[in-house]
């Protein structure tokens, strides 16, 4: 579906061009295909495939078979031949909504947006009792810069269908868009109310709440999504962002846990953890969390810089250090804070030239960063620069009126 943001977690069928099939219309239908839909769900394509073409053999116009074909045919790249087997579909079923559902995704998919547009404003004309070509509509109008069309759309279908939780959440993301957050909270509210065990109206509420600024708020509606699904590691996640941001690390920590608990392979729970243990300062819990990311993704910018930032300021492994400083910079040779942890390191490392060169780099790269004046005017200090160092010790303090360590370096400089 359209809405892929707010799922209530990985489901391979998210993927799909026509993820909307039910149960209880497959129990109407052969074994084959029942297995078939099974298999393209789990991603098991080839399985798929070979049962769906069981099927289209013993019934040669079955719409949805080819419509799963064509799933199979777009997870593999097959753009032409997705498009001849939704073709196909719209052919052997001209009045049934499967078909035509899964071409307005294909089109949307495909980049054809206009193309898309009417597909769906034709899906709504035909089928006024089916929420979901409305609320998709209603979203992809809104994406197109037609908000008010789009948010008319959302309010038609949650009118004929007021128990449709879809359409509620889309209205939410569409207010949210358009900076409405009293409406858009009081509509996730609403959803809450009839949520039943899904927990997507906490994750829009806890988006809400977020943007309202109120960050308890928003980690409890986080914590009720994952008391609900508790596999749902996003929502676990979520909340342990929210609580370390709001120095509540213990709990951050828990949360963090039931997240990697729930989806052992994510990367930033693991990331979050180790984050929640550096605030928390316990250096070698950090460290060792740090390197069980890298473990799994070496490739992880924040973990080689915080890791490498850990190692300096400790003074200890200080070749390694510098090793991952340096590969976070050619990972990402945009950002600033890996050139700052490269200067903190050939600091520990008695460079001070080289800490002093990569720091001015980093200062030039984020001039508002109290912090980075900081770092630079403490090494100028210990290669003698003590005007420089006083400089730069001033420029930190005009940052920020109320940093302890600038006031006090800026005192001991004269």
């Amino acid at each position: 579906m359209l809405l892929a943001i707010l799922s209530p977690g990985p489901v391979p069928a998210a993927e799909l061009l026509s993820p909307q099939l039910r149960p209880e219309v497959e129990e109407r239908l052969d074994p084959a295909y029942r297995a078939a839909v099974g298999a393209l769900r789990m991603g098991r394509m080839e399985d798929a495939e070979r049962l769906l073409r069981e099927v289209i053999a013993r019934r040669p116009l079955h719409e949805l078979a080819e419509i799963g074909l064509a799933d199979v045919a777009w997870s593999r790249g097959r753009r032409a031949e997705a498009e001849a087997h939704l073709r196909r579909a719209v052919a052997a079923a001209p009045g049934e909504l499967a078909p035509a559902h899964a071409m307005a995704v294909f089109l949307l998919r495909s980049g054809q947006i206009d193309e898309a547009t009417a597909a769906f404003q034709a899906l709504v004309a035909r089928f006024p009792d089916a929420v979901t070509p409305k609320v998709e509509l209603g979203v992809l109008l809104a994406a197109r810069g037609n908000a008010e069309e789009g948010e008319a759309v959302l309010r038609a279908a949650m009118a004929r269908h007021p128990a449709s939780l879809e359409a509620r959440i889309a209205l939410v993301t569409t207010l949210l868009g358009r900076d409405r957050l009293d409406e858009a909270r009081a509509q996730a509210t609403a959803a809450t109310a009839i949520a039943g065990q899904d927990p997507r109206p906490f994750l829009a509420l806890a988006q809400v709440e977020r943007r309202r600024g109120d960050l308890g708020a928003a980690a409890e509606a986080y914590g009720r999504a994952g008391a609900l699904a508790p596999r749902l590691a996003i929502a676990h996640h979520a909340q342990g962002e929210l609580l370390l941001e709001a120095g509540d690390t213990e709990h951050a920590l828990l949360a963090f846990g039931r997240a990697i608990e729930a989806d052992p392979m994510l990367a930033p729970p693991r990331l979050g953890r180790a984050m929640a243990l550096q605030a928390k300062r316990q250096p070698a819990e950090a460290e060792r969390a740090y390197a069980e990311v890298l473990d799994r993704h070496p490739d992880n910018v924040i973990a080689l810089n915080n890791l490498a930032w850990l190692l300096a300021d400790g003074r200890r492994d200080l070749e390694r250090a510098e090793g991952w400083a340096r590969r976070a910079i050619r990972l990402a040779p945009e950002a600033m804070e890996p050139r700052s942890t490269l200067g903190w390191v050939l600091r520990a490392r008695g460079d001070l030239a080289g800490a002093a060169r990569e720091t001015e780099q980093a200062v030039r790269m984020a001039e508002g960063r109290a912090h980075l004046w900081l770092q630079l005017a403490t090494i100028q200090m210990e290669r003698g620069q003590r005007a420089e160092a006083r400089r730069a010790a001033e420029r930190a303090l005009a940052l920020e009126p109320q940093n302890v360590q600038a006031r006090a370096l800026v005192a001991r400089l004269g």
